[in-house]
């Protein structure tokens, strides 16, 4: 049973085929920050390597898959992605890309993450996935038309991209990890949608405090 509603945006599954890449969002921030136009960084970059694939095609995915997650921050996050030295800002604010990309990671966090943190439920176990799956499923109907396989690389794939953007720790039994989100990350998430904040597992007195800050 869901203490909420999903997202009411369709759910994307193409991230079953690229991780977080900080390195790969920074680059594409950096591009972005000096030309602010997404067609002359597409150029750039395909004409450049500057991704560095070993063949177009891989470059032609990369590229697409990083700036269609990109082009969705606004351009201040945008400018912060690319000028910040530190790490958990630059892996924050990639994933922030990933939640507004690919609703379901969100509506993982918020509907099935939160929850557990409430009970004191840390440990992240295959059948949370299966439980948010089927609570969703109703809202959701394209989920429903995945394969067994496919669902099992959603759940790996999903597990992987909140590791790297350290909402989660690695390990045999992956363990929930809040992370303390940077002041600069917060206010440029309040001031577009504070209730974003609910994916890093902010509660909501602080998401209440911040937006009215």
């Amino acid at each position: 049973m869901l203490s909420g509603s999903p997202s009411p945006e369709p759910y994307g599954f193409g991230f079953t085929a690229a991780g977080l890449e900080v390195s790969t969002c920074q680059k594409l921030a950096r591009i972005y920050d000096e030309c602010r136009d997404w067609k002359t960084v597409r150029q750039i970059v395909l004409e450049t390597n500057a991704l560095q694939q070993e063949r177009a095609t891989s470059l032609k995915r990369a590229e697409s898959e990083y700036r269609k997650r990109l082009e969705l921050l606004t351009d201040a996050q945008i400018q912060l992605l690319a000028e910040t030295p530190d790490e958990l800002t630059a892996r924050l604010l990639s994933l922030l890309a990933v939640f507004k990309r690919y609703t379901l990671i969100f509506d993982f966090c918020v509907l099935t993450l939160r929850p557990k943190l409430l009970v004191f439920d840390t440990e992240i176990r295959p059948s949370d996935f299966e439980n948010f799956v089927e609570a969703v499923e109703p809202y959701r109907p394209e989920i429903a038309t995945v394969t067994d396989k496919t669902r099992e690389r959603l759940r790996q794939r999903l597990l992987q991209i909140l590791t790297q953007g350290s909402l989660i720790s690695a390990g045999k039994v992956p363990t929930i990890t809040p992370p303390i989100v940077p002041d600069e990350v917060a206010n440029a998430i309040v001031e577009e949608r504070p209730f974003i904040l609910q994916g890093f597992l902010v509660s909501e007195s602080e998401i209440a405090v911040l937006a009215n800050a």
